[in-house]
């Protein structure tokens, strides 16, 4: 098969912190087993070269996913006459009955490391079914894979994962049914397939700053504005929600941003670093403007070419003779000038 069935239950693996690196070593244990009895024998040599992962780790890997029950594992010991004593591993992978999806084998051949590849396959099952689609906001995203609600907007932005922006209407709709329609924040964000902190934060900018808040798009902002919003959020002790809605910026995360790059490389590193670029090369090319001469003009750069001409012999004449006279021993016949 050009798949493998992947079920959508990984998310509830408990192997601990390396839970991505773990989902990847399982899912290619199970890319190479027989899709009938659900058998591997691939080596950790193999599951090395697959997943750029030394052997130690593959078989600290192998020993948490047994223990989390994700797979059974049955040793062999066969001796080999040049080897020695072998070890070799089967695994067992409980079939898939239901909540799965179709991951083209393709994708072990991406050369993705093992942690992006694990993250990957984690933000694929709790996609919408057959679809690449999450309707659902950070904090929830987080939840549901086991990443705490502070770095699962730095994990999703740095592996590119990529969110729909919702435009004015549906951004409008959502304050509508939370001010006029009596729902909360959080039966909106479900209602619209969108986030309850989202839905929150349009509600909040509606309010303060109107239908204009609902319009409100990223920009280009100077190093000067960045640091006087850090500066009030501080010394107001205000949340990135409340500083973004009183400054009427659309993205509290945004913030969070400037004030990494603020805590890493100072005032210098809110400066936006324009790209370099090449400069254009000019079309349009000089040309070679021809003087007309006189006949005048052309019988003396004749002249001059005639006279470096003959310079040029008498000197190749003079080398000549002096060579004939080292290696014969004779003086040389004077030359007729």
């Amino acid at each position: 098969m050009n798949y493998t069935v992947i079920p959508k239950s990984i998310v509830n693996f408990q192997t601990g912190n390396s839970k991505p690196v773990d989902i990847y070593v399982w899912a290619t244990i199970k890319c190479c087993s027989n899709h009938k009895t659900n058998i591997s024998h691939v080596t950790e040599e193999k599951l090395s070269l697959l997943t750029g992962l030394d052997e130690r780790t593959i078989r600290r890997v192998i020993k948490r996913l047994k223990d989390a029950g994700c797979l059974t594992v049955q040793t062999i010991v066969k001796e080999d006459a040049d080897r020695g004593f072998i070890r070799r591993n089967s695994y067992y992978i409980k079939p898939t009955s239901k909540d799965y999806f179709f991951l083209d084998n393709s994708f072990f051949k991406r050369n993705y490391p093992a942690k992006i590849a694990g993250f990957l396959l984690l933000l694929k099952s709790v996609c919408l079914n057959n679809t690449d689609t999450i309707q659902w906001s950070n904090s929830q995203i987080a939840k549901s894979i086991g990443l705490s609600r502070c770095t699962a907007p730095q994990k999703l932005d740095t592996f590119g994962v990529f969110f729909m922006k919702y435009n004015y209407e549906i951004r409008l709709k959502a304050v509508k049914l939370v001010l006029e329609g009596g729902l909360s924040v959080r039966e909106a964000g479900c209602h619209l397939g969108c986030g309850r902190s989202q839905v929150h934060l349009w509600v909040t900018l509606f309010e303060r700053h109107g239908l204009a808040g609902l319009k409100l798009r990223h920009g280009s902002y100077s190093a000067e504005f960045k640091l006087s919003v850090l500066k009030h959020m501080h010394q107001n002790h205000l949340s990135l929600l409340e500083t973004a809605v009183h400054f009427g910026i659309p993205g509290p995360f945004v913030i969070r941003q400037w004030e990494r790059l603020y805590q890493n490389q100072g005032a210098e590193g809110l400066r936006r670093k324009p790209q370099r670029r090449r400069p254009a090369m000019s079309k349009s090319k000089t040309k070679k403007v021809k003087l007309k001469t006189t006949p005048h003009e052309e019988l003396l750069k004749e002249l001059e070419y005639l006279r470096a001409e003959n310079a040029y012999l008498k000197k190749l004449q003079a080398l000549v003779e002096e060579r004939i006279v080292r290696e014969s021993g004779k003086e040389p016949k004077p030359s007729k000038d």
